[in-house]
């Protein structure tokens, strides 16, 4: 026959003209065991080659290739020795050995495709089809290797049936293979088994079916010559030698298994070794229980939380740790979540080893086996007594006052909310108090804060005294408090309980040696006459309080209608100064002082006024308090030195002036602590020296801040700035601050000049101040001189200055300039 060609025959031929051939069933027995041997050692190559480096696997893919191909190519060639022909049989060496390439390359498709991690039908059958026509192949070049004294021909049927058995047995093992790849551990070597078993029938199957369709036909030609190899020991050495390397295989991956095991089993044991440090170590405390809830086992932090040792538990039940806080209820919650869930997470309270109960976050896992039974529990604990503690202390931060322990503003809304609502369902009234202290900053700026905070305390306890326990009192803040009277009879009844709340504050308070008095200004709202929620009510509260400082303090009153119309009128106010700031709607005016003796122009006092679009000029005295309580006072006070510096340098340029500008500033605006930055920032702005600025603090607030005015006035001084004490005898100087106060100038106030020369008092007074103020080197001014008497008499006083109507009233810029200039 031709060598390396297949040839078919249309027809069966005569059997005439047929060699039969025979088996030796040894040896096919022989082959089909190779082949399956070889195939158990590809699945075991498969499971190595998985999750391992890609160096490795491909090692592993290589010798599990040569093992699984150089199987096929043994089961074939013994199987061919197990087919005996009554005619001569050679095999040609080269075609035989390369026989072997595509069984190697099927091999190592199949080993690929087993080996995946993931895998789609599509890819199973993909496989299944290469590795048999790959198995199809290896044989049929192996069949083309035979030299034999007979034709070998082909039944066309079975010879494509013979590679449909082995595709289809080969996509079957590879499948079986996939799908037992999930079985547990204790059932992988026989999903092994059975896959290997299907693979080496798939292989077998294919060959002996290809013998089947295989027809050897008599020759007629020369004999072939005789060959020294027996085909005995031939199939001895096959079997002998690829037993050997499928063997070396095998081993390999059993010696690479134990090895992994080892290692598993080191990797274990540091694990364990491990999770006990972890176990005795950790913060939390851990309890383990069986299944019936007896403890096996606790670690130290139970013991440290609890107060129990380990073998004080050990066999009880955790009911040892029983609060008694708990009903059965809640126990009963908790074993259902585990029995549901198996977990159950919450609070509880507990009790330790001595007695004391305590809060614990507890964590509950039930551990089961495979059916899906509790073995153990293993609850995990936490001590959360100072986070409790801490969150305690947080919700009375933020819910009470730090300094008196009363209930804060935020707390004040909710109870005041909640006695409302009690109210709307079962009738009544309910009074609402808003108390603002009298005197309280004179105090804590003269005695200092630590002494406000004391005072403070005093008033809390003392509130808390006159009311009953179902009253609220709360602090607004500052020195402002509120009170919830509930269930009322009527809300005249108010008026008791704050006539009695004045009364407990009118006793003298002791703070440090000092003796204290302060009233109170109260206000009170009714529901639902003065709103129905609780915004409102603390408004017309704050409002009617209001009413009571007007009303000269230390009183109370309760709202009525047209005191909305008052605040509505001051909030209108207060909108409008922030509406004037945003609109440059302020102006400053001039006055000018003069040398009383010369009569000639030193200076000139800058005075605010408000030009309102609507209303127009609204004089100082309307809106500076307001300006002063809601602290706009800051950012206007600012503006007019600005502007007072601006003007100041513009006439310096213009026509010569050498005069000083005087600018009066308010307290807040030194309280603020970086007053002189903002003095140098207007100086630098518009290149004013220093020495033509002077500012003006009122002798009230000195007296009130001397250690604060004494810090910022020698600042002033330092820039080279001069100072002057204004409203000069009304605010009751100390001698012992006056003298040590780096001032320039003192102003005598309007009210001691107006009545002079007649006031024979305002006229001992004037002469003292002009006389003090001479001998500590200050020079003095006199405010309001309207008539040439009340000059001529401060003249003789010795006083300096003097600026008031008798020289000029107050001008816009303009018409100060031109006053200035027609006097030059």
């Amino acid at each position: 026959m031709p060598d390396g060609l297949i040839s078919f025959l249309a027809a069966p031929p005569d059997a005439s003209l047929l060699y039969l051939g025979s088996y030796d069933p040894v040896l096919v027995a022989a082959s089909f065991l190779i082949a399956v041997f070889a195939s158990y050692a590809a699945l075991e190559v498969s499971a190595r080659m998985r999750g391992g480096a890609a160096a490795a696997s491909l090692n592993w893919l290589l010798a599990g290739a040569l093992a699984m191909g150089g199987g096929i190519w043994a089961m074939h060639f013994i199987g061919m020795l197990a087919f005996s022909l009554p005619c001569g049989v050679r095999y040609d060496p080269a075609m035989t050995a390369a026989s072997m390439i595509p069984g190697l390359l099927a091999s190592a498709v199949a080993l690929w495709v087993i080996s995946r991690k993931e895998l789609h039908w599509g890819e199973i059958i993909g496989g299944g089809v290469l590795l048999g026509g790959g198995i199809g192949a290896m044989h049929y070049a192996g069949m083309a290797a035979m030299r034999m004294e007979a034709l070998l021909r082909y039944d066309p049927s079975l010879f494509a049936f013979s590679i449909v058995v082995a595709v289809v047995l080969a996509v079957l093992a590879l499948s079986i293979r996939f799908q037992l790849r999930a079985w547990s551990d204790s059932f992988r070597q026989l999903s092994a088994l059975v896959s290997a078993t299907v693979m080496g029938g798939a292989i077998t199957g294919m060959h002996y079916t290809a013998m089947a369709a295989a027809y050897f036909l008599r020759d007629g030609g020369a004999p072939l010559p005789g060959s020294s190899f027996n085909p005995t020991f031939l199939a001895t050495l096959v079997i002998v030698v690829t037993g050997l390397l499928i063997a070396l295989v095998l081993s390999s991956t059993v010696a690479v298994r134990y090895l992994d095991v080892a290692r598993r089993l080191s990797n274990a044991n540091e694990d364990l070794r491990q999770a006990a440090s972890v176990f005795d170590n950790t913060a939390e405390g851990i309890m383990i229980t069986d299944a019936g809830a007896k403890i096996l086992s606790v670690n130290r932090a139970f013991t440290w939380v609890t107060g129990y040792a380990a073998a004080e538990v050990l066999g009880k039940t955790p009911q040892v740790l029983s609060s008694g806080r708990h009903d059965m209820n809640f126990y009963q919650a908790i074993w259902a979540g585990l029995a549901a869930t198996g977990h159950w997470e919450g609070e509880i309270w507990n009790r330790r080893k001595s007695g004391e109960v305590f809060p614990e976050l507890l964590t509950i896992n039930a551990i089961k086996d495979n059916l899906g039974q509790v073995l153990k529990y293993v609850a995990l604990f936490r001590d959360i007594t100072l986070i409790k503690r801490t969150q305690a202390d947080l919700e009375r931060m933020a819910h009470y006052d730090p300094l008196t322990s009363l209930p804060n503003r935020s707390l004040l809304g909710e109870r005041l909310n909640h006695a409302l609502d009690r109210i709307r369902r079962s009738g009544g009234e309910l009074a609402v108090m808003v108390l603002d202290l009298d005197g309280f900053k004179t105090v804590n700026d003269s005695l200092g804060h630590p002494a406000g905070d004391r005072l403070l305390q005093t008033v809390a306890e003392r509130l808390k005294s006159v009311l009953r326990a179902e009253d609220t009192v709360a602090r607004l803040g500052g020195d402002e408090f509120a009170v919830i009277l509930e269930e009322l009879k009527h809300g005249q009844d108010a008026a008791e309980v704050a006539r009695k709340l004045l009364e407990g504050l009118a006793t003298s308070v002791d703070i440090g040696g000092h003796t204290a008095m302060v009233s109170a200004s109260i206000g009170i709202a009714l529901y639902p006459q003065d709103g129905d929620d609780s915004t409102t009510l603390l408004m017309a509260a704050d409002t009617a309080m209001y009413k009571s400082k007007q009303a000269g303090r230390n009183t109370y009153h309760f709202h009525h209608s047209d005191m909305a119309l008052a605040v509505r009128k001051r909030l209108d106010l207060e909108q409008g100064l922030r509406r004037a700031l945003e609109c440059n709607e302020f102006e400053v005016w001039y006055q000018p002082q003069v040398d009383l003796s010369t009569g000639k122009v030193i200076g000139a006092e800058a005075l605010l006024r408000w030009r309102e679009p609507t209303v127009g000029l609204i004089p100082p005295n309307d809106f500076i308090p307001l300006a002063e309580e809601t602290g706009l006072i800051i950012p206007i006070g600012e503006w007019v030195l600005n502007a007072a510096c601006a003007d100041a340098q513009r006439w310096r340029e213009q026509f010569g002036w050498n005069g000083k500008v005087s600018v009066n500033v308010a307290g807040p605006q030194i309280e603020r602590g970086d007053f002189h930055f903002s003095v140098l920032r207007a100086l630098g702005a518009y290149s004013l020296p220093a020495q033509a600025l002077e500012l003006e603090i009122t002798e009230t607030f000195i007296m009130h801040n001397a250690d604060n005015a004494l810090d910022v006035v020698g600042q002033l001084r330092a820039l080279g700035i001069t100072t002057a004490i204004d409203d000069f005898g009304t605010g009751y100087s100390s001698l012992a601050y006056l003298k040590h106060l780096p001032i320039d100038r003192l102003k005598i106030d309007r009210g001691f000049v107006k009545d002079l020369p007649a006031d024979r008092d305002d006229a001992a007074i004037v002469a003292a101040i002009v006389a003090l103020g001479t001998s500590l080197g200050f020079t003095v001014i006199a405010e309001g001189v309207e008539t040439e008497a009340q000059r001529d008499f401060l003249i003789r006083a010795g006083c300096d200055q003097g600026q008031g109507y008798l020289f000029s009233r107050p001008l816009p810029v303009a018409a100060f300039v031109a006053w200035v200039q027609g006097r030059a």
